[in-house]
C-alpha cells in the first residue's frame, strides 16, 4: 500500500478589539492506493480441525498461483480548515474552527492481461463540514475549567454483505472538565465528563449464513444507523509526592449503549483503574530506583452469533474482571551505565487480552522477567 500525504497551512497573530489573537488556515489530505493480486490458491490440508487438543499446527504452506489480474483501491481524503484562538479576557480563551472534508474511494479492476475493465465500490462524500469549539477559563492560579464540542466525520473501510463500503461514521463529542496544579506544578490532577454520539458504526452482519466471508476474507458488516452513545467520567492525577517519590493514578468509567439501551462496546471495560509509583533511593542505596504499577478492569465480553461449538443461538465469549501487577528495579552503575529488571504480570494472572476475534481469544502474557543493561556515550 502506498500513501501520499500533504499539509499546507499558514498561521499568525492578529489584533481585534484591543487584544491579540491567533489564526490558522490550511489544506491537507492523503491519497492512498492498495493493490490486490488475483489468482488461485492450493491448500493441501483440511480447513477443519477434528480435535484442537491434539492438533500440532504442523501443516504445509499454502501455494498461491497469480493469474495476472489485480485490483487497485484508490482512496482520497482532502479538506480545508480554519481555526482561531481568541483571547477574550485574561482568564478566558476560546478556540473556534471548522473543517470541510471531501472523501472518495473506488476499486479499479484489471484482467489477466493488465487491461482496465471497470471500477466498483465507488463512495464519495463532498464538502462535509465538521465544526468545533473549545474554551478554557482560568479560575485562579491553581484551577482552570474547560469545555469542548466537535462534530465527527470518519470514512471507514468496512464493507457490507454485497462487498460495498459502508457510509462514513458521523456524530459529535462533548467534554467538560477541570484541571488543577499543586505544589508549584509538581502535582497535577484533572477530572472530565465526556459524552459521545456516533452513527453508522460498523457492526457484524447477523443476517449472513455461518462461514460467510467477503472476497478479501473479511466479515460482512452493517452500519448502525441508530448509533451508539458513550458517556462517562475520567480522573487523573500525577506528579511528585516528594523529590524522590513519583506517583500517578487514574480511573475511567465508560457507559456505552445502543439506541435500544443494550450495552455497546462490550469488549471495552466499564471500569478501569490505573496506578503507578516509583521511588529513587539515596544514602547507601543511592542509584537504586524501584517501582510498581497496577491496572484493574471490570468484566468484558464479545458476542458470537454462531457460537463455538456451532450453535443457532447467540452466545457470549466472556472475560471476567482482572488485575495485573508489574514491578521494576534499576540501578545506576555509573554516569554512563545502568541495569534494569522488569517483572510483568507479577502475580501470573491468567486472562484474555482479546476476546471475539473471529469468535476466538488471545491469551495474555504470563509472568515474564527481563533484564536490560543500558549505556550512554
Amino acid at each position: 500500500m502506498n500513501s501520499d500525504n500533504f499539509d499546507i497551512y499558514a498561521s499568525g497573530p492578529f489584533t481585534l478589539l484591543g487584544r491579540k489573537h491567533t489564526a490558522i488556515v490550511g489544506w491537507n489530505g492523503n491519497n492512498g492506493q492498495e493493490r490486490s493480486i488475483g489468482g488461485k490458491e492450493k491448500i493441501n490440508y483440511s480447513k477443519f480441525i477434528p480435535d484442537y487438543r491434539s492438533w500440532t499446527g504442523n501443516i504445509p504452506r499454502p501455494v498461491f498461483y497469480p493469474d495476472g489480474s489485480h485490483t487497485e483501491t484508490v482512496t482520497r481524503l482532502t479538506g480545508g480548515y480554519v481555526a482561531t484562538r481568541l483571547s477574550l479576557a485574561d482568564p478566558l480563551h476560546v478556540i473556534v474552527g471548522a473543517r470541510s472534508s471531501t472523501y472518495r474511494t473506488d476499486t479499479r479492476n484489471y484482467n489477466t492481461q493488465g487491461v482496465y475493465t471497470g471500477s466498483g465500490d465507488f463512495v464519495e462524500t463532498r464538502n462535509e463540514v465538521t465544526p468545533y469549539v473549545g474554551a478554557v477559563f482560568d479560575i485562579n492560579k491553581q484551577y482552570s475549567a474547560y469545555a469542548s464540542f466537535t462534530q465527527l466525520f470518519n470514512p471507514q473501510s468496512s464493507k457490507d454483505r454485497n462487498n460495498k463500503f459502508l457510509a462514513p461514521e458521523t456524530g459529535n463529542n462533548a467534554e467538560l472538565g477541570i484541571k488543577g496544579e499543586f505544589y508549584e506544578g509538581k502535582l497535577n490532577a484533572s477530572v472530565a465528563l465526556f459524552h459521545t454520539k456516533k452513527k453508522n458504526l460498523a457492526e457484524l452482519d447477523r443476517s449472513v449464513p455461518p462461514g460467510f466471508l467477503l472476497p478479501d476474507g473479511g466479515q460482512a458488516m452493517v452500519a448502525n444507523g441508530a448509533g451508539v452513545t458513550a458517556k462517562g467520567v475520567e480522573f487523573d492525577v500525577s506528579g511528585q509526592l516528594s523529590p524522590a517519590w513519583e506517583a500517578s493514578g487514574g480511573y475511567t468509567y465508560l457507559h456505552a449503549a445502543e439506541a435500544d439501551g443494550r450495552r455497546a462496546a462490550t469488549t471495552q471495560p466499564r471500569h478501569l483503574l490505573r496506578l503507578a509509583t516509583s521511588y529513587r533511593f539515596d544514602g547507601r542505596l543511592a542509584g537504586l530506583k524501584a517501582g510498581a504499577s497496577m491496572t484493574a478492569q471490570s468484566a468484558i465480553y464479545s458476542e458470537s452469533w454462531y457460537g463455538r461449538p456451532p450453535s443457532s443461538e447467540m452466545t457470549n465469549i466472556p472475560q471476567a474482571g482482572y488485575t495485573l501487577v508489574n514491578a521494576m528495579a534499576s540501578y545506576a552503575l555509573n554516569k554512563h551505565a545502568s541495569v534494569q529488571l522488569n517483572v510483568n504480570n507479577l502475580l501470573d494472572k491468567q486472562y484474555y487480552r482479546n476476546v471475539g476475534f473471529f469468535d476466538g481469544v488471545f491469551w495474555g502474557e504470563p509472568r515474564n522477567i527481563s533484564l536490560a543493561v543500558r549505556t550512554t556515550f
